[in-house]
């Protein structure tokens, strides 16, 4: 019978249509004018609804529409249709929610029906957590990796801020809405109580300590993105089944730092454009809305505000990796980040919105991408180091070139070019087999020692020294 319908539906051609709403593969919904006429038709009927008299047909997968539109031609079909598949529409009850505008732009309410995130935890590393009517709930106990001690309060509303767009509590009559609001987030604070400045070693404490109990996503609206140790801290936590998101900055300048495992978000306008303020460059990966987030902010337990600021785009990709993490469980960083690319919406030159804008809908319906072989073979060999310059024992005036080139038979992952043990150049391995490097150092007269650190995907490290000095 399911031959018999698929010719039928064949014959019709290939004339396109408007687009569908998901439908039920495999389906279609048909009711009869007169069952004893109808054929062979109703030998492929799953289920009939007494009550009605509908039908589900089966149809081979594909070829629903096809079968849909071919059945429509015939006299005895009173209906048929897709089985087609709706959302609850879910329109949350928060009263300022109508100055939230960037909720519809990244389409939040369609994946609100999908997931809100419940069951993830979000690491946020920030300046401060201040008491907040509209996160009741929803912070863990943490830490203040600044001050050494439990009080996460300080006159710096900017931390309260970054949890909120993520998870303020939504469908409370109260305040605003927010995509992932079935989060618990655990507020880590690096900012001091001066001015809300962070150190990077307490950027890589607050990473280490929300990789190591239990967080699946962790946020830094803060600049530190091109530190090596920032790098090295998102590389931990990808391997703890983290994602790592960070703000691109807002100076308008340049960003060509950043590895695979920091998701770098710039900043949009209302119209989708890139935010005057915005950073820029191949570092970027996404956009998320990030001038007039209207969200919680401050240090009052009631106020609201307008937010300006890649440090309000970041969090918004955060929440859409913790509702991709609560619909795929089991799901890696790797493959969350593929899907926030493939989903993301195209707005252009990809310096500015990198993958495209952040779409939340897309992303909770989409398919996971397959996992990576789990047992592959073991990479055992280490890179090697072709090293160009300097020259073992060379007297060199005013600067040193420190170049060459690092080969690996799988994929290289970072390069560090030290003079004395003081880090010089980072550079990302792009996970290729060769890259190059040139590193040139303006240093005072002296003895020096050269090291160069080169490490593979699988963690091979090679380290090569030479001595050098300067003369001017």
């Amino acid at each position: 019978m399911k031959k018999l319908i698929l010719a039928l539906a064949l014959a019709i051609g290939s004339n396109s249509v408007l687009a569908e709403k998901p439908f039920v593969k495999g389906e279609i919904l048909v009711k009869f004018k007169d069952e004893s006429r109808a054929g062979e038709t109703i030998k492929s009927s799953k289920k009939r609804f007494h009550g009605t008299g509908i039908h589900i047909i089966s149809v081979p997968e594909g070829a629903e529409k096809k079968v849909r539109d071919a059945l429509s031609k015939n006299p005895n079909i009173e209906i048929v249709e897709l089985n087609i598949q709706e959302g609850p529409e879910f329109i949350p009850n928060d009263p300022l929610r109508g100055n939230q505008w960037w909720l519809e732009t990244i389409k939040a309410y369609d994946s609100m029906d999908v997931s809100t995130g419940n069951g993830v935890i979000v690491g946020v590393c920030d300046s401060a957590f201040n008491p907040h009517e509209d996160l009741q709930g929803t912070l863990l106990e943490g830490w203040d990796f600044n001050g050494e001690d439990a009080d996460l309060t300080s006159p710096n509303g900017h931390g309260i801020g970054v949890a909120g767009v993520i998870a303020a509590n939504t469908n409370n009559a109260l305040g605003v809405a927010s995509p992932a609001h079935g989060v618990k987030i655990i507020p880590g604070k690096i900012g001091n109580d001066t001015d809300g400045y962070a150190s990077y070693s307490d950027m890589v404490q607050c990473a280490e300590y929300m990789a190591d109990n239990g967080a699946s996503v962790m946020n830094f609206s803060y600049g530190g993105v091109c530190g090596a140790v920032n790098a090295e801290a998102a590389r931990y936590a990808d391997s703890k089944g983290a994602t790592v998101h960070w703000s691109a900055g807002n100076q308008n300048e340049l960003r060509t730092c950043a590895t695979e495992e920091q998701t770098v978000a710039a900043a949009t306008t209302s119209s989708n454009a890139k935010a005057s303020f915005s950073n820029y460059g191949p570092a970027i990966d996404l956009a998320a809305p990030g001038s007039g987030v209207y969200s919680i902010y401050g240090t009052s337990p009631t106020r609201y505000s307008n937010l300006n600021g890649t440090s309000f785009s970041s969090p918004i990709t955060a929440a859409a990796a913790a509702v991709v993490f609560a619909k795929n469980p089991g799901i890696t960083p790797r493959q969350v980040r593929e899907i926030l690319h493939s989903t993301a919406v195209d707005l252009g030159n990809s310096d500015y919105y990198g993958h495209g804008l952040v779409d939340f809908a897309a992303a909770v319906n989409a398919t996971a991408p397959p996992v990576p072989d789990p047992d592959p073979v073991p990479d055992d060999q280490a890179p090697s180091i072709q090293l160009k310059s300097p020259t073992e024992g060379e007297s060199y005036a005013r600067q040193v070139a420190i170049q060459g080139t690092a080969r690996d038979n799988v994929a290289l992952d970072y390069i560090m070019v030290y003079v004395d043990n003081t880090l010089q150049k980072y550079y990302d391995g792009a996970d290729n087999n060769e890259k190059k490097f040139n590193a040139r150092i303006k240093l005072p007269n002296g003895s020096y020692v050269a090291k160069i650190v080169v490490v593979d995907t699988s963690a091979n490290a090679t380290e090569k020294t030479i001595n050098f000095s300067i003369n001017k």
